[in-house]
């Protein structure tokens, strides 16, 4: 992992674990249904942030695939839960229609290697996140901070060898 991108995944996970405490307290002391679906939203971004920080011996196009896919894929989860449990046809519905989005959308982004389109893709991904979890504003500000490490690593492994940083 390259040394930039490890310094934002420290720094998103720190965040995400401090969420997680006062979300703890607050749950604990207030007994806080806010704070109880804000603590469940950042513990599954936080899994999900260390399950999608690719190995050092995964090839190149599977970890460029794996960062572009997983916070889509977190976030659709996540919006699902909070907004569309109560609709079983539009949640069948927005399974195939992010499905069908991400792939031609990550497809693309692979196949042109543009750190244009790869900041674009996670600025709107975190732009979704605010849109459709507005009531529970901290975990979009936590999802926001994991997407700079997601797009810094991203634009690491689209740089080829030998070029520098500002020739992207």
């Amino acid at each position: 992992m390259p040394k930039s991108s490890v310094s934002l995944f420290r720094f998103s996970l720190f965040v995400n674990l401090l969420i997680i405490v006062y979300s703890t307290y607050q749950v604990k002391i207030n007994d806080s249904e806010w704070w109880g679906y804000t603590l469940f939203g950042t513990l599954m971004l936080t899994v999900m942030l260390i399950f999608s920080s690719p190995s050092e011996k995964v090839d190149r196009e599977t970890k460029l695939h794996d960062l572009l896919t997983y916070p889509i894929c977190y976030l659709f989860g996540v919006i699902s839960f909070f907004n569309l449990y109560y609709n079983l046809g539009l949640l069948i519905l927005s399974v195939f229609l992010t499905c069908g989005i991400v792939a031609v959308i990550t497809g693309h982004i692979q196949k042109l290697h543009r750190a244009r389109d790869a900041i674009v893709y996670f600025a709107t991904i975190a732009t979704i996140s605010w849109i459709f979890l507005y009531k529970y504003y901290i975990i979009p500000l936590a999802y926001t901070v994991s997407t700079f490490y997601f797009l810094g690593y991203v634009i690491e492994l689209m740089k080829p060898e030998g070029r520098s940083k500002s020739a992207l």
